[in-house]
C-alpha cells in the first residue's frame, strides 16, 4: 500500500481529534503514514491516542541550516523547476494577504519537506485544510512530483478562497466535509472540477462512547464543547441561559475549551449576573470531556456565522454528543443540519437567536422522554454516517484507487511541475 504524508497546520491540537483519529485508522488498517505539521504545537493538556504517532511525526522549524541547504540543494539541482514554482506560488496567492504572508512563511520548509518526503518514500500527500496545507502540498507536488489530496472543513473554505481552483486542479481528488461545502465549492471554482470532489464526513471512534443513562432532576446541566471563539456563539448561549433564569428554570453549563474569547465571555457572564451558574473548564483530554459528557443532560452549540464569514463545518463535538446519546441544541448553519435533523436526531435554532436557543433548551428539560428518543436516533445517525473507520476507508480506497490508476513514471522524470 502506498506510504501516506500528512501535513496539517499544527499538531498536535486538543480541537482537532478528526486529524488523529483519521491517522490512527489509517494506521490500524496497516498504511504507513508519516505526519508533518507545519507548527508544532506547544506543550499542554494532550489526547492520550497522541502518544501512538509519536514516532511518525516529522518537525520542522520554518528555517534552519538543514532547509537552506535542501533549499540549495533544489535550486541547484531543478534551478527552472525551483524559480518557476516560486514566482507562480507567489502570484496565484497574491490577491490575499493572508495568503502572501502564508506562503511567505512556508516556501523554504514546504522545499524541504518535498526533499525530505522523497527520501521517506512518501507515495501521496494528504493535507487537512485547504489554506497553507495544501498550499505546502501543491508546492511539493511542483517540485518532485508527489501526487496530493486534501480536505476542506470550515473557514479554511468559507473565507478565502484564493487559488482554490488550481488547487483542486492539480489535487488528485478533494474531499468536502459536507454536501453544503461541496456545492459551496463547485459555485466558486466551476462545475467543471465537480468531479474531482468527494464527500466524505468527519467522523469520530464510535466505539469509543459508551452511552449512560441521562442524569434527570434539576438543574438542567447544559455543555458546550468548543474553541472560546466568535464563530462559536457562546455569547448567544449565555444570553439564553439568562433567559432560562427568567423563566423560571434552574440551570447550569460547563463550557469546554479555551481561546482569546474567555475574559470578554466571563465579563459577559457578569453583565448577565449569571457566573455562578458558569464553569469555564478550559482545554481538557479525551477522557475528562467524556466523564462530562456523562455528566450533562443536553449538549449544546450555537454557532453563528463571524464578519469574515467563518463558519462550522459539522462540529466533531456534536457528534461524540450523539454517540453518547446525549441531546443536542445546536444552529441552523452550514453543514450542521446534515447531522443535526431537527426534531429527529436533535434540535436546531437559528444562529445567534438567544430567544429560539432558549425555546430549545427549554424543551428538553420539559420532555426528557422525548429529547433521550431524540439522542437515540442522532446517536444511530452517527453510527451510521460519522463513523471514523468507514469514512478513512473511503479516503484510503479513494488514494489506493488513484495509486493504482497512475502510470508508472518513466525513469528520470519526477512528474512534477505538470
Amino acid at each position: 500500500m502506498v506510504r501516506v504524508g500528512y501535513i496539517m497546520s499544527r499538531f498536535p491540537l486538543l480541537s482537532e481529534t478528526f486529524v488523529l483519529d483519521e491517522v490512527l485508522e489509517f494506521k490500524r488498517r496497516g498504511c504507513q503514514v508519516t505526519l508533518f505539521p507545519l507548527i508544532r504545537e506547544g506543550s499542554g493538556a494532550q489526547h492520550p491516542e497522541t502518544l501512538q504517532v509519536q514516532h511518525d511525526l516529522v518537525y520542522s522549524p520554518f528555517i534552519s541550516r538543514a532547509i537552506l541547504a535542501a533549499n540549495w540543494r533544489m535550486l541547484r539541482a531543478a534551478p527552472l523547476r525551483y524559480v518557476r514554482t516560486l514566482v507562480s506560488t507567489f502570484v496565484r496567492v497574491a490577491p490575499s494577504l493572508n495568503f502572501t504572508l502564508g506562503a511567505a512563511g512556508i516556501w523554504l520548509k514546504s522545499v524541504y519537506l518535498a526533499e525530505e518526503a522523497r527520501r521517506r518514500g512518501i507515495g501521496h500527500l494528504h493535507a487537512h485544510f485547504c489554506t497553507h496545507p495544501t498550499l505546502a502540498a501543491w508546492i511539493i507536488q511542483r517540485l518532485v512530483g508527489i501526487p496530493y489530496s486534501f480536505t476542506a472543513h470550515g473557514s479554511d473554505l468559507h473565507v478565502d478562497q484564493t487559488m482554490l481552483a488550481e488547487k483542486v486542479r492539480r489535487a488528485r481528488f478533494a474531499v468536502m466535509i459536507s454536501r453544503y461545502n461541496l456545492e459551496f465549492a463547485v459555485a466558486r471554482i466551476g462545475e467543471a472540477l465537480r468531479p474531482k470532489l468527494l464527500l466524505i464526513h468527519c467522523g469520530i471512534d464510535n466505539t469509543a462512547f459508551v452511552p449512560v443513562p441521562v442524569p434527570q432532576g434539576d438543574p438542567l446541566r447544559i455543555l458546550c464543547i468548543a474553541l472560546l471563539r466568535p464563530v462559536k456563539g457562546h455569547a448567544s448561549l449565555l444570553r439564553a441561559c439568562r433567559l432560562l433564569t427568567e423563566r423560571g428554570l434552574a440551570w447550569h453549563l460547563s463550557l469546554i475549551g479555551d481561546g482569546a474569547l474567555r475574559g470578554e465571555l466571563e465579563s459577559l457572564c457578569d453583565r448577565l449576573e449569571i457566573s455562578a451558574q458558569v464553569a469555564f473548564l478550559g482545554q481538557q483530554p479525551r477522557p475528562v470531556v467524556h466523564a462530562h459528557l456523562g455528566a450533562c443532560q443536553v449538549v449544546a452549540l450555537t454557532s453563528v456565522m463571524d464578519r469574515q464569514g467563518r463558519r462550522e463545518g459539522i462540529p466533531v463535538s456534536l457528534m461524540e454528543a450523539l454517540a453518547m446519546a446525549r441531546p443536542v441544541v445546536a444552529s441552523r448553519l452550514s453543514g450542521i443540519p446534515e447531522l443535526i435533523e431537527h426534531g429527529r436526531t436533535g434540535l436546531l435554532a437559528e444562529p445567534g437567536n438567544p430567544v429560539d436557543i432558549a425555546d430549545q433548551l427549554q424543551w428538553i428539560s420539559q420532555h426528557p422522554d422525548a429529547a433521550r428518543g431524540l439522542a437515540r436516533q442522532g446517536r444511530q445517525r452517527v453510527r451510521e454516517a460519522f463513523d471514523v473507520r468507514t469514512n478513512a476507508a473511503c479516503l484510503i480506497d479513494a488514494i489506493t484507487a488513484d495509486a493504482s490508476s497512475r502510470a508508472p513514471v518513466s525513469s528520470g522524470s519526477t512528474g512534477a511541475d505538470r
